[in-house]
């Protein structure tokens, strides 16, 4: 079946943290930033809210790929009864990536992002040590110069190796 690249909905926030789940679930920095099983059941939670953040925020670009079913969708219109008819089942998100776009630097001082609301039993020490790693990365090797932002990309494993990712890292370089 062919993939789309499409930009996210606030409905597919749900999926997105079920693609993002089982991308990393047996990631190392994962487990040891939220080590049991009832806070990374509570970090789908933050996902979800954080997708549904991002997808909403001009500054970002929440981009999904969907894997489109191959028939075609018999003509469309409204039943007598005012269900709609001719409607295909919505095409499945399989990877998704979050673009941050470039501030520009007099809108740097002024941009907000919604925060992240970690579940309890987070483990903040390493979180925040993780955090100011990347970040002395990106300021050494980006420095100050606006740019475009791959925060995460996933992939559904049931559906790796088709081309998804790259169809998300493509857009973010071109």
């Amino acid at each position: 079946m062919p993939l789309i690249l499409t930009e996210a909905q606030e409905a597919d926030a749900p999926r997105i943290a079920e693609i993002h789940m089982a991308a990393f679930h047996d990631n190392a920095m994962l487990l040891a930033q939220f080590p049991t099983p009832a806070i990374r059941a509570e970090l789908f939670n933050t996902l979800v809210q954080k997708a549904r953040d991002e997808i909403r925020d001009p500054q970002w670009a929440v981009l999904v790929v969907r894997d489109e079913p191959e028939f075609q969708p018999q003509q469309q219109g409204t039943a007598e009864d005012g269900s709609e008819v001719g409607q295909g089942p919505r095409p499945a998100v399989v990877s998704f990536a979050k673009w941050r776009r470039p501030i520009e630097e007099l809108r740097v001082r002024s941009y907000v992002e919604a925060p992240w609301q970690w579940p309890a039993g987070t483990r903040f020490d390493i979180l925040e040590d993780w955090t100011r790693r990347v970040e002395a990365v990106a300021s050494r090797v980006v420095g100050t110069r606006p740019c475009y932002n791959l925060s995460y990309i996933a992939t559904d494993p049931e559906h790796e190796r088709r081309g998804a990712a790259a169809m998300l890292v493509k857009w973010g370089i071109e």
